[in-house]
């Protein structure tokens, strides 16, 4: 019993605004903190992205590819990976520019998310540091279809982890794209 009105105090409560034939509007109102959890900090729940191997390869290529810098301000990470992020263009929900090199460029964290809370900034500067004809051939290759599949990923991860060890071996070398 004392878990049910547990459960129902953590539910908002509805307030119901008005009503049509057969219609009822509701709001929901969030419930005021108790007297007891004002001094206590809201804890908020961060959600983990899901990683495998593909994406590891790809982002280790990006942020090689780039000289382990900023693309933006040009900032240098030495070769460590903290604080240096591959920033995709378009979302990594979109599988058919997820591992394309096209989409993806190396930003310091400052700037990964100050472009992520103002994307028209992060178009202007990619208009002007891909040029305008680039940004059109990502946005048609973002609309083709591409299913993935266990065996499609490791075949991506095998490549971006070679395509490593030639970065490794030659720092000049230009590496090339899955799709």
């Amino acid at each position: 019993m004392i878990a049910m009105s547990r459960c129902k105090r953590s539910l908002p409560r509805r307030k119901i605004l008005g009503s049509k034939v057969g219609c009822v509007q509701a709001v929901y109102v969030s419930r005021q903190r108790s007297v007891e959890s004002t001094n206590s900090p809201l804890r908020t729940k961060k959600m983990a992205i899901k990683r495998e191997a593909c994406d590891k390869w790809f982002s280790d290529i990006v942020r090689a590819k780039a000289g382990w810098c900023c693309e933006y301000c040009g900032k240098s990470f030495g070769g460590a990976s903290a604080g240096l992020h591959c920033a995709h263009i378009f979302g990594r929900a979109n599988k058919s520019t997820r591992w394309s090199l096209d989409n993806a460029v190396s930003l310091c964290a400052y700037h990964h998310d100050f472009f992520g809370k103002n994307p028209v900034s992060f178009a202007d500067w990619l208009s002007g540091y891909y040029g305008e004809g680039h940004m059109d051939i990502l946005r048609e290759k973002r609309n083709q279809i591409l299913k993935t599949n266990q065996q499609l990923r490791k075949e991506i991860s095998d490549h971006y982890r070679a395509e490593y060890r030639k970065i490794e071996q030659d720092p000049d070398y230009q590496p090339i794209s899955y799709n």
